[in-house]
């Protein structure tokens, strides 16, 4: 079924909302500063991430980024009160040193997946979720009152992981919510993934009635908003691609199809594509940053369509993948970027250093000396045998 400006369309069908739902476009943020200067260039400056107490990197790294115009939904979860064995008081700890480490953010997103992933909080159930809604909430309000809390950390819209997800789910966060969870969220958070089986796309070819699986997603928003009566924000959607099931192409029809989806329901105001950047075996990305062998940084077709969609604000998803992306040059570009120098036209502030691309270099300089003592070893070999 699927949600039309509060009607539920029988036929499931992906249809644009034609009532000009504005539908804003960020990324889950993989930690390249080239690639976020890219994304706020194109006009994307929306970004998440989870948020680590006492990290001289990260801190450093939100600090330069927010410089060049990027605005965070910070996650607080297990990253942030690293602990196996906590309680209420160590997370109230927590989330008052991160709103104090971290000015930057006025977005904060209570927990990653909290039904999935749990926690060792009690026997964390809706109550001790609820009380962790609560005193975060607080917390954060009593500082900065005019800041967002985002409630739910992304419950599932489809049956990913077998067809009974959405029915275990959905009383979790309806029981937190009765418990008076309303009085502390500002919005609401869900993950939107299809199911790993059909990854291949075999039933999910774009025929103008988008995903098979849209009216389930829409079903399940339509099932919170419901509940809640707040702002829905799709934190996590993606695919990844190349893998053994999927190709760029294919990435390109699941993002096109998704955003007709989302962008059709009235109640949901962003969205977050999972993730930004691509690394060496985790292809989610949109671009893939270069390593070691690969030394341009690679632009998948998909990212075209999601800047073209953001540049529409989102009222209408774009279907071409012609090449959008723009260049400080003013030029453009179609797979490949040749230069990953950072736009010109940004503020750029103090370069953090990247861990990824430190681990590439040394990688480098160990191969290159591995192959030196060889070569000088075989030439030793040989003048001795001369």
């Amino acid at each position: 079924m699927l949600y039309l400006s509060g009607q539920v369309a029988a036929n499931g069908a992906a249809q644009i909302n034609q009532s000009g739902n504005s539908l804003r476009l960020c990324f889950n943020s993989a930690a390249n500063t080239t690639a976020m200067r890219m994304a706020v260039y194109n006009g994307i400056n929306c970004f998440r991430t989870d948020l680590h107490i006492n990290s001289a990197y990260e801190s450093g790294y939100i600090t330069n980024t927010s410089d060049i115009g990027a605005q965070w939904l910070g996650i607080l979860d297990y990253a942030t009160v690293n602990s196996t064995n906590w309680t209420l008081s160590d997370w109230n700890a927590s989330v008052s040193e991160a709103v104090a480490q971290y000015p930057q953010i006025r977005e904060w997103e209570i927990w990653n997946e909290p039904e999935y992933f749990g926690s060792s909080y009690q026997d964390w159930n809706s109550t001790h979720y609820f009380y962790m809604i609560r005193s975060a909430s607080m917390i954060i309000k009593s500082r900065y009152p005019n800041d967002t809390v985002v409630c739910f950390g992304g419950a599932t819209t489809h049956p990913l992981f077998g067809s009974n997800s959405v029915a275990y789910e959905y009383p979790f966060y309806e029981q937190a919510w009765k418990l008076g969870a309303s009085k502390y969220c500002d919005a609401i958070s869900l993950h939107a993934y299809d199911d790993y089986q059909q990854y291949n796309l075999s039933k999910l070819g774009y025929n103008g009635n988008g995903l098979t699986m849209g009216g389930e997603w829409n079903y399940t928003i339509g099932l919170y908003e419901n509940l809640t009566h707040k702002p829905i924000w799709i934190t996590e959607t993606g695919l990844e691609s190349p893998n053994s099931y999927t190709d760029s192409n294919e990435q390109t029809l699941y993002m096109n199809q998704t955003l007709r989806v989302l962008s059709a329901s009235p109640f949901v105001k962003r969205v977050y594509w999972f993730q930004l950047a691509s690394y060496p075996n985790f292809p989610w990305g949109l671009i893939q940053l270069p390593y070691f062998g690969f030394q341009q940084m690679e632009i998948k077709p998909a990212w075209n369509i999601y800047v073209n969609f953001s540049k529409n604000e989102g009222r209408k998803p774009s279907l071409t993948t012609a090449p959008t992306t723009s260049m400080p040059e003013g030029k453009t570009v179609n797979s490949t970027i040749a230069s990953t120098t950072a736009p010109a036209a940004v503020n750029q502030g103090p370069e953090p250093q990247n861990a990824n691309n430190k681990g590439e270099v040394l990688a480098a300089l160990v191969i290159i000396v591995i192959l030196a003592a060889y070569f000088y070893s075989k030439r030793r070999k040989t003048a001795q045998q001369t």
